[in-house]
């Protein structure tokens, strides 16, 4: 919530996150944020471990680097070929490439040679551009439609979400700390494009929760939730 605030105050969208575990519900109360549009993620011991992976977090980017243009990794030549063979494809991942650069062991020449290096259908964007891009052509259709009873006081809550019953992989319920819990959950079709989750909260305390909805891509969301 405080880095909310200083990305407002500071005209800034995009959060940079070094770490060791790439997890959505341990990066959900960053994307929960209105301020925050996406998260670029670097693992500790590798920035570009996770190969260009981008998973959607509240429906907002999660964009791993894809090569690093570093000593010991990737020099211009190689990171250049590398990027003129991946797939010309806005709807891809592979479309796109973060590229973390390692400032000691390459200079801005590095950098300038690398692009002049790029085929003429590669483009290089600004930060903020690279995830409007990626939102306008990735972001999961499935969004659930119609929370009922936010705060359930009959310990039962009703998802109305919209995709193919046969999409919906997996349904599961955390609490904010990442533990599992385990409730009756039953999933139902409404219609050809709408499905109804069902989920009994009454052997679970009081306190907030967090619903992860996997569809057959692997893509997710989370939906919070407060029992009372």
């Amino acid at each position: 919530e405080l880095l909310n605030r200083f990305m407002d105050k500071s005209d800034l969208g995009i959060v940079n996150i070094i770490g060791n575990k790439l997890d959505d519900l341990s990066l959900f109360p960053y994307l929960s944020q209105p301020n925050i549009d996406g998260v670029f993620y670097y693992d500790y011991a590798n920035y570009s471990i996770h190969n260009g992976e981008i998973l959607f977090v509240n429906n907002k980017p999660v964009v791993t680097a894809r090569y690093n243009l570093w000593g010991g990794f990737e020099s211009s030549y190689s990171l250049a070929s590398k990027i003129n063979n991946l797939p010309k494809d806005c709807h891809s991942n592979n479309g796109y490439s973060l590229i973390p650069v390692h400032n000691w062991s390459n200079s801005v020449d590095s950098i300038l040679n690398c692009i002049d290096l790029f085929n003429e259908n590669i483009t290089v964007v600004s930060p903020d551009e690279f995830v409007y891009l990626i939102q306008k052509n990735l972001a999961p259709k499935n969004k659930a439609l119609h929370l009922a009873n936010p705060n359930p006081t009959n310990n039962k809550t009703k998802i109305e979400y919209q995709s193919n019953i046969n999409e919906i992989k997996d349904v599961k319920i955390y609490g904010i700390n990442g533990r599992e819990y385990f409730a009756p959950i039953s999933v139902a079709e409404l219609s050809n494009n709408l499905t109804k989750i069902m989920l009994d909260f009454e052997m679970l305390s009081n306190g907030k929760y967090l619903i992860k909805i996997v569809n057959s891509n692997n893509q997710t969301e989370i939906i919070p939730l407060i029992k009372l």
